[in-house]
């Protein structure tokens, strides 16, 4: 039995069930796509050369079948038979694409497969990309960079570290953000320092609306500073959903301060803040 690929041309589907070295099509597919009207597939490969047609099983719902074949030469012939517009387009997207295709991977498929998902470099090689950024970036800036930023990236540094020293002790690929990271760094969205949609009113909501994602805290720097902040497992797939529900929440309301007043989210302030 041959290999079976599918492709697709302008919404049609062609099986392919020869190899890279002997193309071979099932015939009456091409003949649909050429919109090639005879009273039946024989007929239309009828006049074509033994070499340019043959048949081959192919696995269909109703179970294996033998279907009539063309070969490449008998595509060829069965492209320039056709009198249709559509003649021209199938050729080129055969010269251009499918045989090119064919040539390369042996096979032809209608969904070709993703390239994987690259994986984030190794902490230690982060830090070191990190590093040499800053160096460049003193070099061109003389040092003077905004503080606001320096201690950002200084933070981001040293919460990097602590996270892969965490790692490194108890063997897990657990990933405990805070809201704030989490928004920004999963969700791409910026979260203000002020402002009715600002930052400590999104712990907040997550806080007082979500409180079933969990109450887990951890010393982590701010602004230089070491606070206790909440922090959510978000290896966790119904954490990271709740999470991003809740964040998409805090934003489109007009007014969350408004909504966490009348929730009575001010009622105690918490010491604890978030990041």
């Amino acid at each position: 039995m041959s290999n079976l690929s599918v492709f697709a041309f302008e919404e049609k589907e062609v099986r392919f069930v020869g190899t890279a070295e002997k193309p071979q099509w099932v015939a009456s597919d091409v003949c649909n796509c050429l919109e090639i009207r005879v009273s039946g597939v024989s007929e239309a490969i009828a006049s074509l050369e033994d070499d340019e047609k043959g048949n081959a099983n192919v696995v269909t719902l109703g179970g294996e079948q033998e279907m009539l074949t063309v070969t490449e030469p008998g595509l060829y012939r069965l492209i320039f038979k056709s009198r249709k517009p559509v003649a021209k387009r199938f050729q080129r997207w055969v010269f251009h694409e499918v045989l090119p295709a064919i040539r390369k991977t042996g096979s032809y498929s209608l969904h070709p497969s993703q390239p994987p998902t690259l994986a984030l470099p190794p902490v230690e090689q982060r830090l070191k990309t990190l590093v040499e950024a800053m160096k460049t970036l003193a070099e061109i800036t003389g040092g003077r960079l905004n503080p606001y930023m320096e201690q950002q990236i200084n933070d981001y540094a040293a919460n990097l570290l602590a996270d892969h020293n965490r790692q490194s002790l108890i063997g897990t690929e657990e990933k405990w953000l805070g809201v704030v990271n989490f928004a920004e760094s999963e969700l791409g969205k910026k979260v203000p320092l002020k402002g009715s949609h600002y930052r400590g009113h999104l712990g907040t909501w997550v806080r007082t609306f979500y409180p079933q994602l969990g109450d887990r805290q951890e010393t982590r720097l701010v602004n230089g500073v070491q606070q206790p902040i909440y922090v959510y497992a978000c290896h966790d797939p119904v954490v990271a959903a709740g999470l991003t529900k809740a964040i998409e929440e805090f934003f489109a309301h007009p007014s969350p301060g408004a909504a966490l007043r009348q929730a009575g989210a001010f009622a105690s302030k918490k010491a604890v803040v978030t990041a």
